[in-house]
């Protein structure tokens, strides 16, 4: 599931990142860790079931939003900020006969373009960590929920603060922008939830990683890879801007940062 729902919409790496389908063809497009199978579980314990309305932020090409409703019989509205991954996500589910149960739109999760207490279920998978201002689409989430409505959300982890260096030095929205549990925990506290279920998913994170192992030989061979693509597209920019770097090797930062991985379920006040 491609994700760019960044407060701002450019051609900057990190949407090119989720864009691309150098990540969608090693992860088969379930892109975060865990595949279906987490979401599933994810699902089942913010309680998806028939008739509910939920809203998939950071949908990208509808993966999760198409398993949603069919395996539970959902109304799904998936919102992403990439117009080629919605136009993607649009053509899937009217290929797959799902368009009564599932409706994609180009949107900002910043700045929610829905109606205040209108969903009964917000699940954000692996994208939270991807926003500049996590509190905005904080207070957004809270807005469209009902009252005690659910937020279920996975994503990237770290363990201390303090590694927010290495965390950035790697040059991966997903991993420069993770934070704490008790950072996580705190951000949706200040808007208005409750913490009710957190399970730790890390092991999930570690065979993702193998994947992408597989399909590249290394995860510094895959980000390079996608930096050579990146400059070529950039043409006349590709000395100057958006380039990754990558300061010594990812299994480096990744023995130092020690990432997880987790399932967070808020509810609602």
């Amino acid at each position: 599931m491609t994700k760019c729902l960044f407060g701002k919409r450019n051609s900057d790496f990190r949407s090119f990142t989720y864009e691309s389908n150098h990540l969608n063809r090693a992860l088969d497009e379930i892109l975060h860790p865990g595949g279906l199978q987490l979401t599933e579980r994810m699902a089942n314990l913010a309680r998806v079931g028939q008739e509910r309305l939920v809203l998939d932020l950071a949908c990208g090409r509808g993966s999760t939003s198409r398993f949603l409703a069919k395996r539970y019989d959902c109304h799904v509205i998936g919102l992403d900020l990439s117009r080629k991954s919605i136009s993607i996500a649009d053509r899937r589910a009217k290929n797959q006969g799902q368009f009564h149960r599932v409706t994609f739109a180009v949107a900002n999760a910043e700045h929610l373009p829905l109606k205040s207490e209108t969903f009964d279920i917000v699940v954000s998978e692996c994208s939270f960590s991807l926003l500049n201002n996590k509190k905005a689409c904080a207070r957004e989430i809270n807005r469209v929920l009902k009252p005690n409505g659910i937020l279920a959300l996975d994503d990237i982890t770290h363990e201390e603060l303090s590694k927010q260096r290495e965390l950035s030095d790697l040059q991966c929205p997903c991993f420069a922008g993770a934070e704490s549990v008790e950072e996580y925990k705190n951000i949706f506290e200040q808007v208005g939830f409750d913490l009710i279920t957190f399970e730790d998913h890390s092991m999930d994170l570690r065979r993702i990683a193998w994947q992408i192992i597989q399909a590249y030989g290394s995860l510094d061979n895959y980000w390079n890879s996608l930096n050579t693509m990146k400059r070529e597209l950039d043409g006349v920019e590709k000395n100057t801007t958006h380039s990754c770097r990558i300061p010594g090797s990812w299994c480096e930062h990744f023995s130092k940062i020690k990432p997880g991985y987790a399932i967070f379920i808020f509810e609602k006040k």
